[in-house]
């Protein structure tokens, strides 16, 4: 690899809402229906982590990530494969 190839990781803003809950922008929300597809973004995140290095480690082990995990429980159809839509 070139070193013209090498493209560094990017840092992420943090935001606060209009609530007051701080949030990292420009994260990607994924919606999952299980624990599998839960752990297969979550490994796919993962498998995105840099190692860089710093003044005192050649290659640091510490890396920071936000997974943020949001249930929410609704009715779905006889399937159990889409969510029913509620009509208020």
């Amino acid at each position: 690899m070139r070193n013209t190839d090498f493209v560094p990781p990017q840092s992420k803003l943090l935001r606060e809402d209009k609530n007051h809950n701080m949030y990292v922008a420009g994260c990607t929300e994924v919606e999952v229906k299980s624990t599998d597809e839960a752990f297969e973004v979550f490994w796919r995140g993962q498998k995105k982590r840099r190692i860089a290095n710093t003044h005192l480690n050649r290659e640091s082990s510490r890396s920071h990530s936000v997974f943020n995990i949001k249930l929410v429980q609704a009715p779905l159809d006889a399937d159990g494969d889409n969510v029913l839509q509620v009509k208020l």
